[in-house]
């Protein structure tokens, strides 16, 4: 049977960059974070930090919740 750390380590994080035509906002770094589960079907997306750590570590903590909650791990 699988941990809730094995299932969070199987999760694909990742951030994007926009595509950007020009102006003021070239340049800025994408704060996005996309974490998907394809086993559990899970797909999250956050911006709420100007920084990607910050975004990355609320979009784990809100999937640790969600797998305690679905599955009471």
């Amino acid at each position: 049977m699988k941990t809730k750390y094995d299932i969070i380590k199987e999760a694909e994080i990742k951030s994007v960059n926009p595509r950007q035509k020009g102006g003021q906002n070239v340049g800025f770094v994408s704060t996005r974070i996309y974490l998907k589960h394809e086993e559990t079907g899970f797909y999250i997306e956050v911006e709420a930090y100007r920084s990607q750590y910050k975004n990355r570590e609320l979009a784990i903590t809100l999937f640790e919740l969600y797998l305690s909650e679905a599955f009471k791990l």
